[in-house]
């Protein structure tokens, strides 16, 4: 989460900073997303997310 505090990056760009797979990042994304937690922006086939909640 603290990645995306300061810019919006996509699925790719997180898991190479993490170093984890893209798989994992998607799956919390995804449920980070459900939770009101992060914000993801679909252009074309890439997927961007953002701290939605900045006191999360």
């Amino acid at each position: 989460m603290f990645l995306l505090g300061d810019e919006e990056l996509c699925v790719d760009e997180i898991a190479e900073k993490m170093k984890v797979r893209v798989s994992n990042v998607s799956q919390h994304l995804s449920v980070m997303g459900e939770r009101g937690v992060v914000e993801t922006r679909r252009t074309g086939i890439t997927a961007t997310s953002l701290l939605e909640n900045i006191f999360v």
